[in-house]
């Protein structure tokens, strides 16, 4: 794998990561205002 993809791939689960965390973190707020 050359430098690029490696890189692409990093960037791609860094956004992938950072969604589901804020998913994750509407789900708790919403859980605990209930």
């Amino acid at each position: 794998m050359s430098l690029d993809a490696v890189a692409a791939w990093a960037g791609i689960f860094l956004c992938l990561s950072q969604s589901a965390m804020l998913s994750g973190l509407n789900l708790a707020c919403f859980s605990v205002r209930t």
